[in-house]
């Protein structure tokens, strides 16, 4: 039983080392968040209901935003379909289409973590307008900034 103990007392301190120093723990966990991942190179959490998903994730890269959208663009099976590439003065935008959701991947143009990269998921029921895309990048932009000290 010690032994147990102390396993899971060793596993919950590595656990707790592995979130990168610039992530605002207390935000992530009082705006609603779920940590998805918490790896050496990627951390990232996650909110959802009934109609929408959005994943936020910081990985360690070295690309430059433009680079890291068309990275992603080439990144998916043929289940999921490219749409568009859409740009506003903020963010890179990727809309897919997958059987019962859309997808927006957003990359922000102006990383603001030295050697990270960050990207955010976004699926929703329905296709969204370009209006609606643009109002969606700005709240999400506003919680990656939120979640970083």
């Amino acid at each position: 039983m010690k032994k147990l103990i102390l396993g899971l007392f060793l596993i919950l301190g590595a656990v707790s080392f592995t979130m990168p120093n610039f992530i605002n723990k207390k935000y992530i966990k009082d705006a609603g968040y779920t940590i998805d991942k918490d790896e050496n190179n990627i951390f990232s959490f996650v909110m959802s209901d009934q109609e929408s998903a959005l994943t936020i994730a910081f990985f360690k890269t070295d690309l430059d935003p433009k680079a890291l959208s068309e990275g992603v663009k080439n990144g998916f099976s043929n289940k999921i379909q490219f749409l568009t590439e859409l740009e506003n003065s903020k963010a890179y935008i990727n809309e897919y289409k997958a059987d019962k959701f859309y997808m927006y991947i957003i990359v922000p143009k102006n990383q603001k973590v030295k050697n990270y990269s960050v990207l955010a998921t976004y699926h929703y029921v329905n296709r969204l307008t370009k209006s609606t895309v643009d109002r969606s990048v700005n709240f999400i932009l506003e919680e990656i900034d939120s979640s970083i000290k």
